[in-house]
């Protein structure tokens, strides 16, 4: 019989100590998937948000078929290309390893010839199309965009990726000779 009292002090304690557990537990979760969201949109507004634009504009500008017919005048694609490069430089902490080697791929013919003329250029053109990549994959965890900006986000992927591919085959302009 004086086992009885000693059983419920167990039983309260052991309930309390596994309700407390599993608080911690829950706010552990919680607190992790807040900082998750705090760093992936840090990440965006860092690395992604001021290049975004610039990337898309490269694409347009540099495959155009009708570059002096639909393109204004002073428009230079060598200014828009190093705006990219120097941003990704001074972000690259926010980098994913794929962006960071990518973005080694195009340094690499900073102190080494390119024997083949055109492998700087398609290390560029597949970097660029890294970035929105992991652009691309950033969006599925975060729904930054909606579905008609992850549309065109999509779309110049594609193209990035698309012209990567061509110009390792057959050369730097031939994704303006497609057109």
């Amino acid at each position: 019989m004086n086992s009885i009292p000693y059983m419920t002090s167990i039983i309260t304690a052991s309930v309390a100590f596994t309700a407390a557990v599993v608080a911690q537990i829950i706010s552990h979760w919680f607190t992790k998937k807040r900082e998750n969201i705090k760093y992936n949109k840090e990440v965006y507004q860092k690395m992604y948000a001021p290049i975004l634009f610039d990337l898309y504009v490269y694409l347009d500008v540099e495959t155009v078929f009708r570059r002096s017919h639909d393109i204004k005048n002073g428009i230079d694609v060598s200014v828009i290309k190093e705006k990219i490069l120097k941003h990704i430089t001074d972000n690259l902490m926010y980098g994913t390893p794929q962006v960071i080697s990518a973005f080694h791929n195009v340094r690499y013919f900073d102190y080494h010839e390119d024997w083949k003329g055109n492998m700087q250029r398609t290390s560029e053109i597949e970097l660029f199309w890294c970035i929105l990549d992991q652009l691309a994959g950033l969006n599925e965890k975060t729904k930054i965009f909606d579905s008609m900006n992850k549309k065109i986000l999509l779309k110049y992927n594609f193209h990035f990726i698309l012209w990567t591919i061509i110009s390792s085959l057959r050369g730097e302009d031939a994704y303006k000779r497609l057109y």
